[in-house]
């Protein structure tokens, strides 16, 4: 079975050194216009993916980037391989198949690995499993996800930074939600000792409802903390974990507004 399987690739290559394919291929290509080509497609997927960030995770425009994204990287792998044909020296053609058969069975070993993600990127895609803005806790990363791709699930988490989790370790561990489309956040605020409880927790509630980065609903929860009189802790729902820090030094500056 091995000799047969041995034959028939020698019989495919000598088919392709005898066809002239490869010398026409070079003849069309020129190095220094290839090479160009594939700076600036390099560019335009950079370009993509950082517009890509500023975009929400899902919707027609966000798929149209990422399918844009995913035909430029085909695009790139395409004239590489060209400009390797073209590249290699005349005298090295009759070896030139088997080049790019072991240049084939490289990229294909290598990318033995991402399969297992892809595979497992379908599944959650058919069983809607997450969703962008659920508040997850999976492979030992607790957050809200930000988009779920074909490879990795993206999550942001309490510091405000994007996770990618690889889609296999997401599928295969257990998946801790929370109910709701709001993540959770708390912040502390430090108050001085002669304000009144009521008072206290009136303002906090006031001052989170005021953020541009909650929800109207549910009212945020503000108490005391049990050790420290003067510290407060504000439990609220934000649109995205990302502004914590945000919503943080702007509850302290309205709290001190309303309490004068």
């Amino acid at each position: 079975m091995k000799g047969t399987t041995t034959s028939s690739t020698a019989a495919i290559v000598e088919r392709i050194q005898h066809s002239g394919a490869v010398e026409m291929i070079r003849d069309l290509g020129n190095p220094w216009t290839l090479a160009a080509s594939i700076v600036v497609l390099f560019l335009l997927v950079r370009l993509s993916r950082r517009f890509g960030r500023r975009l929400a995770a899902e919707g027609i425009l966000p798929a149209l980037n990422r399918g844009a994204r995913i035909v430029l990287r085909i695009v790139i792998a395409v004239l590489a391989l060209w400009l390797l044909v073209v590249l290699v020296p005349t005298w090295m053609g009759p070896a030139l198949p088997w080049l790019l058969l072991g240049v084939f069975v490289i990229v294909f070993w290598s990318a033995r690995d991402l399969l297992p993600d892809l595979m497992a990127g379908l599944v959650l895609k058919f069983e809607r499993r997450l969703h962008v803005g659920q508040r997850v806790q999976v492979a030992q990363v607790a957050g809200v996800v930000r988009s779920v791709g074909i490879r990795v699930t993206t999550i942001v988490d309490a510091s405000g930074r994007e996770v990618d989790v690889p889609n296999r370790a997401v599928l295969g561990d257990a998946v801790a939600s929370e109910p709701g489309a709001w993540p959770t956040h708390e912040a502390t605020v430090t108050l001085p000792r002669d304000v009144e409880s009521e008072r206290a927790r009136r303002a906090l509630c006031d001052a989170a409802l005021a953020s541009p980065w909650t929800p109207l609903e549910p009212d945020p929860v503000a108490r005391r903390h049990g050790e420290i009189p003067t510290k407060w802790i504000v439990r609220v729902k934000l649109r995205d974990l990302r502004y914590g820090a945000q919503f943080d030094g702007e509850l302290a500056e309205r709290v001190e507004e309303i309490l004068r």
